[in-house]
């Protein structure tokens, strides 16, 4: 069955497949680490992913004008999203068999098994009861992380010591009423303001 997209979908998607895998060819990568795996392995994708969503979105229109390229970061970091989501909720990808759907979404945003009639068999790797649930700890949990948090959002002064911060989770030392209390990099106690910030 053939769709009509409205809205160009298809060769908007195909072109996201292009940059996502022009990102993988960059000299950052060529190492087969990127940071985005530390800081993902350290507990902060979530964040770090949203935070970027946020970044490259408040910045679309700002520098450069109204640059693509801003709004496929915002779609390439929703999918290091998703991926992160499903690591963490123990959600095994979607796979194609045999031009068949083996998920499909319920209302809780989980994947359910469907058009499974007919399959001879579902491939080992995503067959729900041989699926282990991994979940990660919840970076919430005290006995985790014991260190007190804060995603930085935006900066509304670029001449704050944050300002090239945005999108990254910093340590505070304490909240004040209209401010995080920080260390800068280089061990001075400095303040972000709450306006720009989230705990996490």
């Amino acid at each position: 069955m053939s769709i009509d997209y409205k809205y160009n979908e298809e060769a908007l998607i195909n072109e996201l497949q292009e940059y996502v895998d022009g990102t993988y060819k960059q000299h950052y990568s060529q190492n087969k680490f990127q940071a985005t795996e530390f800081i993902i392995d350290g507990g902060h994708g979530e964040g770090f992913a949203l935070g970027n969503i946020l970044k490259y979105s408040q910045r679309y229109g700002k520098k450069a004008g109204k640059n693509r390229n801003d709004l496929l970061k915002v779609l390439h970091y929703a999918l290091i999203a998703l991926h992160v989501h499903d690591k963490e909720h123990a959600d095994p990808i979607p796979e194609q068999t045999e031009g068949k759907k083996l998920r499909e979404w319920d209302e809780g945003g989980r994947w359910k098994p469907s058009g499974l009639s007919g399959l001879t068999s579902i491939p080992e790797q995503i067959d729900r009861e041989k699926v282990t649930p991994r979940r990660l700890p919840d970076k919430r949990d005290k006995r985790y992380n014991t260190r007190a948090q804060v995603l930085v959002q935006k900066c509304t002064d670029p001449r704050k010591w944050y300002a090239d911060k945005i999108g990254l989770i910093v340590d505070i030392i304490s909240e004040e009423e209209t401010e995080f209390k920080a260390r800068d990099n280089g061990g001075h106690v400095n303040f972000i303001s709450k306006r720009d910030a989230v705990r996490v």
